[in-house]
């Protein structure tokens, strides 16, 4: 079983293309969406477009569920600067944008082999906006993850590649493919966007993974144009993100 990982494309069409590109050359089995997928971007429709011609499972995250419902932002620990961002994008998105967002997943459980199992989700297996950090201790872990035959945790929303290994169980992030962070914001800071986008292919192979984290070139100066083209709220900080 081969899985292609992608997570939080926040509507950069350009990321995802490029991304999309090396997943078709690996050929995975499957290829899993771990949420996010249209907000905070220049392009949240060609991304949506994208995403429908593709066969893929989808996970819902925080930004998808604000998408459909604009009165979870604060359930949704949007942060209030992005508000004008996700209300930009729901005036570009079409009903048949959100039919489609509306189909995807809270959670997704695969098995693998024998009794062991994958389980994808956004934020935690309990909640899209719950972080797993590489940082986060074993008892942070303890609360998160259900004791069961899940060997295989993937999930996103901290923009942070991960691999980490709690007692057996593997725990992944593909990263970002939108907007990837240089590392963990903390106290408020504003985060640090990296120039490349970032997924993960996994491999389960006789009761073991083997997990590749990947970071995909794309044209950001080409980015830079559509950011200075787009109406986006939030496109000058893009801006300042790929000098």
């Amino acid at each position: 079983m081969r899985v292609a990982l992608l997570s939080d494309i926040h509507g950069n069409h350009m990321a995802l293309d490029a991304v999309l590109y090396q997943v078709e050359n690996e050929r995975p089995d499957m290829i899993l969406v771990l949420g996010d997928v249209a907000t905070i971007g220049p392009e949240p429709r060609a991304v949506l477009e994208r995403l429908r011609s593709l066969n893929a499972r989808f996970i819902m995250g925080n930004h998808d569920r604000v998408l459909l419902d604009p009165t979870q932002k604060k359930a949704m620990r949007i942060a209030p600067i992005l508000y004008p961002d996700v209300e930009w994008c729901r005036g570009l998105i079409s009903r048949k944008d959100l039919a489609f967002i509306n189909t995807f997943e809270e959670r997704i459980d695969i098995p693998l082999e024998g009794n062991d199992r994958l389980l994808a989700y956004h934020g935690s297996p309990r909640s899209e906006v719950e972080n797993i950090y590489p940082t986060s201790d074993d008892q942070q872990l303890a609360d998160l993850l259900p004791d069961d035959a899940t060997r295989v945790y993937c999930g996103g929303h901290t923009h942070i590649q991960m691999v980490r290994n709690y007692k057996g169980k593997w725990l992944v992030n593909p990263g970002s493919v939108g907007q990837p962070f240089h590392h963990t914001p903390m106290n408020g800071e504003a985060p640090l966007l990296l120039p490349h986008a970032e997924w993960a292919l996994l491999e389960w192979r006789a009761g073991h993974p083997e997990i590749r984290l990947i970071r995909t070139s794309y044209d950001t100066a080409a980015y830079r144009r559509i950011l200075q083209e787009s109406e986006l709220p939030i496109r000058e900080w893009l801006l300042l993100q790929y000098k």
